[in-house]
């Protein structure tokens, strides 16, 4: 803007017309740039720059400030929807509502989208089971990293702005705010904004999830806060900071909450059978899990492979969720055994002696080997 300023101070012709008919709002990089040439007279009713603008957010604030909404047909306006939803925008969700967009429309496969098969799908999943029997039964571990969510540049059709929201992330929110009662105060953010709208919590995309799956899914969420002081300690006192190329993580659990007490059904299953309450225990999810659990989520339901949630715990918190929640008859000893075998395998928290304890006193089998195959039990590796 100050580059504006100074241009237009030295007599630049704020009427000049591109070649293509535009003005010079065409091309108004932020909303600052956009205000102060209106400000000075620029053409607010070009037409070309009109036509347009649906494309620019910045411009279509300053535009809205003085009474000017841009035609934008319906495709666009849904377009918009989900870009803002997923992006956490909440300026450009609450205006495209504001115009008319469906807070249930949905992203539209290419017209040559070819959707999976489920029978094939499934029958690729029986063939892993077995290859996991035949090279994993001595200790049974299993190997379910396959079957946990990873956020690929695979894009999944039929999503609503909601399910978008919820399995990016973006939740404009305040962690440290707790009423009198301890209990965490959700502050506006993009969910809830969408849920007030109108948005269906229980609508699934092509893969037969629901908002609250992809919550459960992903332990971690993508939170918009800008910018990230870098530096040493006096470089970062007189500013200094850095765009990452993503926003620092935060928790999902918010999201998950808002969804649950608004309503949203618990026990919705997959096209692989999964719940949310199963994706969470998968995922180590656990502050998501729990709140399945005290909300009544059945522990019961099993999923294509037969599977029910109990047979994805592998650590000590999601024993401990288990316990709490007066189940921890229903944990297979296998689980134990398992955490026990990743106590020495996973770095992160092997020599954590208080862990240690944990699985012993839950009854893991110490004299279990480590490795499959292998006759090196915990003392000897």
């Amino acid at each position: 803007s100050v580059s504006a300023h100074l241009l237009l101070n030295a007599g630049a012709d704020i009427k000049k017309l591109n070649e293509d008919g535009s003005n010079v709002l065409h091309l108004a990089n932020s909303y600052r740039v956009a205000k102060l040439l209106i400000e000075n007279g620029a053409d607010t009713q070009n037409k070309v720059m009109l036509d347009n603008a649906w494309k620019n957010p910045a411009l279509l604030q300053a535009l809205e400030e003085v009474d000017i909404y841009p035609p934008i047909i319906h495709e666009d306006m849904h377009k918009i929807l989900l870009y803002s939803a997923q992006q956490g925008d909440e300026w450009t969700l609450k205006y495209i509502l504001k115009r008319g967009a469906n807070v249930n429309c949905i992203q539209q496969p290419p017209s040559d989208y070819v959707e999976e098969d489920d029978e094939e799908e499934e029958q690729d999943d029986n063939v892993e089971e077995d290859e996991e029997e035949e090279g994993q039964e001595d200790n049974g571990e299993e190997n379910d990293e396959d079957e946990r969510y990873e956020d690929d540049d695979n894009p999944t059709y039929n999503q609503t702005p909601l399910i978008k929201n919820a399995k990016q992330g973006y939740a404009h929110c305040d962690y440290g705010r707790y009423s009198d009662d301890g209990k965490v105060q959700i502050s506006p953010q993009i969910a809830k904004l969408l849920i007030e709208a109108g948005a269906d919590l229980n609508a699934t995309d092509a893969k037969g999830r629901t908002a609250l799956h992809y919550t459960a899914m992903s332990q971690w969420c993508r939170l918009k806060t800008w910018p990230i002081p870098m530096g040493n300690r006096r470089d970062r006192e007189h500013g200094a900071h850095g765009d990452p190329a993503g926003p620092p993580l935060q928790h999902h659990d918010l999201i998950a909450y808002l969804l649950i007490k608004s309503g949203a059904h618990l026990n919705m299953q997959d096209k692989k059978g999964n719940t949310p309450l199963i994706y969470a225990a998968k995922n180590r999810n656990y502050d998501v899990m729990k709140m399945l659990l005290e909300a009544g989520a059945d522990h019961n339901i099993k999923n294509k492979r037969g599977k029910v949630v109990f047979d994805y715990l592998d650590h000590k918190k999601s024993f401990k969720v288990i316990k709490e929640a007066g189940l921890g008859k229903y944990i297979p000893q296998k689980r134990f055994d398992i955490a026990f075998q990743r106590y020495f395998t996973d770095y992160s928290s092997k020599y954590n002696v208080d862990d240690l304890k944990v699985l012993i006193a839950y009854g893991a089998n110490v004299n279990s080997s480590i490795y499959s195959g292998g006759t090196n039990n915990g003392l000897m590796y």
